[in-house]
């Protein structure tokens, strides 16, 4: 009958089903397999686009870097060409009105820039008096209040500590939160911030290859690739706050707050030495090359040699007359050592002392400071709070400058970090809030 074969029939598609059901199983996986592989696919393919976008992206920067430098150097070639007929349009000028005129300008734009617009100019640009006379003549401008700095908001990762000039027109700035800003000299722009530090950042150093070096209130000493700012190693041992870092030809000084002064091997970070406890020392210098300087509370500075951390001499700054046991240290590229010792009643005592036997060149009185760094030409900075004053080479008469006060803040007082570039701009940091960057 009729509901006999409908029965049946209904009984074989079930018993079909299920023969199929392990298929469907298998074949579900299957697809979820080959989606995954399109995808997969199609996301490589997209890799190698972007690889070769990249590569060609650095194959045209670098056509473009090699052009530039083709055309530097023809402008150059052209400037420094004889003008065509024998007469150069400023001859008729007068040597003095044409440098006041270059002054003026080069204070206005950048020197750079003057040396390309004749032969006299740019013979005049490259030599080292008229760079001085220049850079003198800005800070008259900024002594006088009708020239003001750059300024920068530094309120990103705490509060400025410490800062220093690194290699490819980089400064690092620490900072009291741990971290390390990396910014650009030439406008200020912050590149990058470096972390790793669990506390206050006291002491940057940055080595002749561009290692930086930073030392930090959590004991630590922190290296980064100057090239790439990645970590490479951590420095332990201190057992207190780290304070002072000094960087040789081989060696890394490292000096913390209960007077221990360790001295690491910077290719390995091994350590080298430790200098037994004595007094307290508050300040470290190096001068590039082989020697270390130490100005401790006892008012003597002591100079080793290194890698052997031989003794060789020691400085007696109570000549001087009474002074306290701060002490701040600065060697110049030459070997000669500046030493800044505030005195018990009021004002400063900077002494100058030769490189090679220790032998006292002369000293300057200041008002009293905080701090004080040197350029590369020889330029002097002391600062405390929020004035500043300069001590321009060949015996000019300093000036002073004060840099600018935050409008919203009420503080009166604040301490000041200091540094200088490689091409002699001063950095002021305000430890205040807010707080920002002075750039002159």
């Amino acid at each position: 009958p009729g509901s006999q074969c409908r029965k049946l029939r209904r009984q074989a598609h079930h018993s079909t089903t299920f023969a199929r059901s392990p298929d469907a199983k298998v074949h579900m996986p299957l697809n979820r397999v080959y989606e995954i592989k399109q995808r997969l696919m199609t996301l490589e393919a997209r890799d190698v686009e972007l690889i070769e976008c990249q590569t060609r992206i650095e194959r045209e920067r670098a056509e473009i870097a090699a052009a530039i430098a083709e055309a530097e150097a023809d402008l150059a070639a052209t400037v420094a060409a004889p003008v065509p007929g024998g007469k150069d349009p400023t001859l008729w000028l007068p040597d003095e009105l044409l440098l006041s005129i270059l002054v003026k300008v080069a204070m206005l734009e950048d020197a750079r820039g003057c040396s390309a617009v004749c032969r006299r100019w740019r013979r005049l640009c490259l030599d080292q008096s008229v760079k001085d006379a220049w850079k003198y003549a800005r800070w008259v401008l900024y002594a006088g209040g009708k020239r003001e700095p750059r300024l920068l908001d530094a309120n990103t990762n705490g509060v400025i500590t410490t800062m220093c000039a690194g290699a490819g027109r980089t400064m690092y700035c620490g900072t009291a939160k741990g971290c390390i800003q990396v910014r650009s000299d030439n406008d200020g722009s912050l590149m990058q911030v470096l972390s790793g530090h669990t506390d206050r950042v006291n002491a940057l150093a940055v080595g002749l290859d561009g290692t930086l070096y930073s030392g930090s209130k959590d004991t630590t000493i922190r290296v980064w690739s100057g090239a790439t700012k990645a970590p490479i190693r951590t420095l332990e041992g201190h057992t207190n706050c780290v304070f002072a870092l000094a960087v040789s030809e081989t060696c890394l000084s490292s000096g913390d707050d209960d007077g221990t002064i360790r001295v690491w091997e910077c290719s390995t970070g091994h350590l080298v030495h430790i200098f037994p406890k004595g007094p307290r020392f508050k300040s470290l210098a190096s001068d590039g090359r082989s020697l270390l300087y130490a100005g401790a509370t006892d008012r003597i500075i002591r100079v080793w040699s290194l890698p052997d951390c031989t003794l060789i001499r020691t400085l007696d700054i109570t000549l001087e007359g009474p002074t306290n046991s701060d002490v701040q240290l600065v060697v110049d590229k030459q070997g000669t050592l500046y030493s800044m010792h505030n005195a018990r009643t009021s004002g400063s005592i900077i002494r100058v002392c030769s490189g090679t036997d220790g032998a006292l060149l002369r000293t300057l009185d200041t008002p009293r400071a905080g701090t004080f760094v040197l350029a590369p030409n020889g330029t002097l900075f002391t600062s405390l709070q929020y004035e500043f004053w300069v001590w321009p080479p060949g015996g000019r008469p300093p000036l002073e400058v004060e840099a600018p006060r935050p409008e919203k803040s009420s503080a009166t007082r604040a301490h000041v970090a200091l540094t200088v570039t490689c091409d002699g701009r001063l950095w002021v940091a305000t430890r205040t809030t807010p707080e920002f960057i002075s750039i002159f």
